[in-house]
């Protein structure tokens, strides 16, 4: 599904667009204008503003529920920081991203050939719902030009190599189809072409920022730490990566602020599903236990023959009871193998399982209670250890690798976004639980304990509700939530660079729209 995908897509950049960019960015904007104060002046420190660039993935490029459209885009973080720069004052250039030209964006393709764009919030259905999508098409306007290279599906390697720009083969796993509709020079073999590293360097930056590294982790996280070729980047190599990206960027002249990661567990997508979704009434329940009772009776026996202890195999035990909310069967490879025996790695979910946002669907066709559901429907606490412990490790990667470049220039070339306060504090975590999780000392001092952040007397909720700072799909912020985003950078430029831009207001952001709904 994934080769066809790529082929549509790849397909589609040659259909041009018969609506201009500009036209309809500024008709989203009319509907919805970026916050702005034409009465605020700022400075730009030791800073030089006039060209900004932007690295990241999705984040930085504006995906917002499931889809790259225009709205998005509009509200990228990227984009909300380079309209602060335009303060008077500040110095700050125009801002140009790749405009997708699309209203309702493309999220796939159904078995019949229609098209899904973004989702909204069906207040009816209390469920995120796609709209009509379309395929998007390559970008017209002047790519030498451009200031927004966030590419939405990419890793922090995919933003150095030519082969994220083509060739559109299965043998080319870098490629991404979101960046061979902008790229300068498309790769047609994978090693000659540009990069989105080159792209951005070609445009003369003078400052940068970055979100990079996130999808080294999420792809992991999302695909419920199944692997199936998706593994966590390793330390050793984003350590190389993370140094050429920053090393080429400050050999520009240009400084900037790179944002560190933060665990990706407490996205809406791992939480808005509990670990005991399944409703049964006792005459269900009385039959899958039944079904499951030559399972249970294997057990005892391999007790017995001391493959396990009684405490694994309680633990083991499928057991299901009358309730509104029941645990659901999952495999877990953490358990100890008794195949030899006939015996599966199967369990009912525990409190400390995460569950994937589209494993809701899954359970309509029998998964979970039929049909044990396999690894990719579960994010086990081993597997949730992985990701933190990645996220604190790249963090560190990234502050030593600012602290070495700004040695060797001297003078403070690039700041370190600390996303973990804003993280901590919108989760509700208590300090004893950032302290646990390895959140950072400034993420630590945030940790309230009180779900939600409070913006002009009102509470954003952590999650896709129209209170919410995330747009329907469980990953991507909203307006509004992009808008924190933005502020947590322009935070950092004031303090590392001794400038004064304003920051997104509290009345601004409220003014924002928080979630599509219907």
């Amino acid at each position: 599904m994934k080769k066809n995908l790529i082929y549509i897509l790849a397909a589609a950049f040659l259909i041009a667009s018969c609506t201009s960019e500009d036209d309809l960015v500024q008709d989203q904007l009319d509907l919805n204008p970026v916050p702005v104060s034409p009465t605020a002046t700022g400075s730009a420190g030791s800073a030089n503003f006039e060209h900004m660039v932007s690295f990241g993935a999705s984040f930085a490029a504006g995906v917002m529920d499931g889809a790259l459209y225009t709205d998005g885009q509009v509200y990228s973080y990227p984009a909300q920081i380079a309209q602060k720069l335009m303060t008077e004052g500040v110095g700050g250039g125009t801002f140009n991203q790749p405009d997708i030209n699309s209203v309702n964006g493309f999220t796939g393709v159904n078995e019949d050939g229609s098209i899904n764009g973004r989702f909204f919030l069906n207040i009816a259905a209390l469920a995120p719902q796609p709209t009509v999508g379309e395929l998007p098409t390559v970008y017209s306007g002047d790519r030498s030009q451009l200031n927004n290279f966030g590419v939405g599906g990419i890793i922090l390697a995919q933003a150095l190599t030519p082969a994220t720009g083509g060739p559109d083969a299965e043998a080319n796993p870098a490629f991404n189809p979101f960046y061979q509709r902008f790229a300068t020079d498309p790769s047609v073999d994978g090693v000659s072409g540009s990069s989105i590293l080159t792209d951005a360097i070609a445009t003369g930056p003078t400052f940068f920022t970055s979100s990079l590294g996130g999808n080294d982790i999420l792809g992991y996280a999302v695909n419920g730490g199944a692997n199936d070729g998706i593994q966590i980047t390793s330390a050793a190599d984003f350590q190389g990566q993370y140094t050429a990206l920053i090393s080429a960027m400050v050999a520009t002249g240009a400084k900037g602020v790179v944002m560190n990661i933060a665990p990706v567990i407490f996205l809406p997508y791992f939480r808005a599903v509990p670990y005991n979704p399944i409703p049964l009434d006792q005459a269900s329940a009385d039959a899958l236990n039944a079904a499951y009772a030559a399972y249970n009776g294997g057990l005892d026996l391999a007790v017995l023959g001391g493959a396990i202890t009684q405490e694994e195999a309680d633990r083991r035990t499928i057991a299901f009871t009358a309730s509104a909310g029941s645990a659901f069967v999952m495999e877990d490879e953490n358990l100890t193998d008794l195949s030899a025996l006939g015996l599966p790695n199967y369990r009912l979910t525990e409190a400390t399982d995460l569950v994937p946002l589209p494993a809701a669907a899954a359970f309509a066709g029998g998964v979970g209670t039929s049909i044990p559901a396999v690894d990719r429907w579960v994010l086990t606490i081993e597997e949730q250890t992985e990701i933190i412990t990645a996220a604190a490790t790249y963090s560190a990667i990234i502050q030593g690798v600012v602290d070495a470049t700004n040695a060797a220039a001297g003078e403070t070339m690039v700041g370190v976004v600390d996303i973990y306060p804003l993280l901590a504090d919108v989760t509700g975590l208590t300090p004893e639980q950032a302290t646990a999780l390895a959140f950072t000392p400034a993420g630590v001092a945030a940790a309230d304990g009180t779900l939600g952040i409070q913006i002009g007397g009102q509470t954003l909720a952590p999650d896709f509700s129209p209170g919410g700072i995330y747009s329907t799909d469980g990953i991507h912020p909203n307006p509004r939530g992009y808008a924190l985003f933005a502020n947590a950078f322009i935070e950092t430029i004031n303090t590392t660079y001794g400038a004064s831009v304003p920051t997104i207001t509290d009345e601004e952001i409220l003014s924002l729209r928080g979630i599509f709904f219907q």
